[in-house]
């Protein structure tokens, strides 16, 4: 996969634009020691520029980052060609896999890293491109599904090794498309766990021993958000326009922000406003303390449902279809690519109206 290089520029001070490089897909960046998708130039232009010394500037600067732009280009797709070439030298599926793995970010790398523990476990040295064919990926199947792991992460993994398999066909590196012929491993659909609006509001009545898991819980409730996005959020992220409030973010791919809109409810649960890079919630992490203290707030209000905290953007979903709010619009709000991903909270919303419909019941 070759690496796309775009110049793109970010507002700054003094009405100009500050130019970077943005990289797609993240390319490893040595001083961080992470992948990362922007450079930042120390350039910068003037926004109208009112006179020939300005515009003279604007003109150079754009011709400097271009000449960046082009060696950034060369540099990065070069090294890929380099690589490819020596994982066609070694022929093993191993080196490839990784060399995969670390064009992925975020949490998908992570799953990536750890599909491949369990394929080197499996072939117990290197994995030559010349040994794999149909028999050899139903034994790796076979030996994911018999390893003591969740039926999904199973599931999950193997569908990387298959991702694998198919992009290796098309680079020329197996001789058969592999992947069409082979079976995934059966997902096994899990029930969302959510709060209704009663228990939601006994849940916000009852004191927490951890007053931020508390507020950062009644967020995801009251906007959908991931734990992982309210985790990430800074005050950066957060904006207020009279009385209406909303969340900032920019996503992978797109040269636009998303903007998020929240309620003031919402809003009141982020607590006093910090600096603009510092954390909303600070030292918000999953940990088993975290959970205990999830755990004993839900059994002090009296609710004996087990909810991760992933419940809590399960019950905005229910919550939002059961009050009425259309299923695309919920959809966006909580960021699905596939309506698909919605439907699942909308079967459940249409049984909690039913039951609600039949709580009424006349005696003739």
């Amino acid at each position: 996969m070759n690496v796309k290089v775009t110049i793109r520029k970010k507002a700054i001070s003094k009405r100009r634009h500050s130019i970077y490089l943005d990289f797609w897909p993240p390319v490893y960046n040595p001083k961080t020691g992470k992948p990362g998708r922007r450079e930042f130039l120390g350039l910068y232009t003037f926004d109208n520029p009112g006179t020939s010394k300005d515009r003279e500037h604007n003109t150079e600067t754009m011709t400097m980052a271009q000449t960046i732009r082009n060696r950034r280009l060369y540099e990065l797709n070069q090294s890929l060609v380099d690589s490819k070439a020596e994982t066609q030298k070694k022929g093993d599926f191993l080196v490839y896999f990784r060399s995969l793995a670390e064009e992925r970010a975020g949490r998908n790398r992570g799953i990536w890293i750890s599909a491949l523990r369990y394929l080197k476990k499996f072939a117990g040295g290197p994995l030559p491109f010349s040994e794999i064919n149909e028999k050899k990926i139903a034994e790796l199947r076979e030996y994911l599904e018999s390893r003591y792991l969740a039926q999904n992460t199973k599931a999950t993994y193997f569908i990387r090794i298959r991702t694998a398999l198919k992009q290796a066909f098309r680079d020329g590196l197996l001789k058969e498309d592999i992947n069409h012929k082979i079976t995934g491993i059966r997902e096994q659909k899990t029930p969302r766990m959510y709060l209704n609006l009663e228990e939601l509001n006994r849940l916000a009545a009852t004191p927490c021993k951890d007053d931020q898991l508390r507020r950062a819980g009644l967020f995801s409730a009251l906007t959908g958000l991931k734990f992982c996005d309210i985790r990430k959020m800074t005050w950066q992220n957060v904006h207020r326009e009279g009385d209406k409030y909303f969340l900032e973010f920019w996503k992978n791919g797109i040269s636009e922000p998303e903007i998020h809109p929240i309620s003031g409810q919402a809003y009141e649960m982020l607590g006093p406003a910090g600096r603009p890079g510092q954390s909303v919630f600070q030292d918000l992490y999953k940990s088993v303390y975290n959970n205990s203290n999830l755990s004993d707030w839900l059994e002090e209000a009296g609710i004996k449902k087990k909810i991760s905290f992933s419940g809590f953007r399960h019950s905005f979903a229910v919550n939002q279809l059961f009050l009425g709010t259309d299923i695309y619009t919920v959809s966006k709000m909580l960021g699905h690519q596939d309506l698909k991903s919605t439907l699942v909270y909308a079967k459940i919303a249409d049984e909690l109206k039913t039951l609600a419909a039949n709580r009424i019941k006349l005696e003739f």
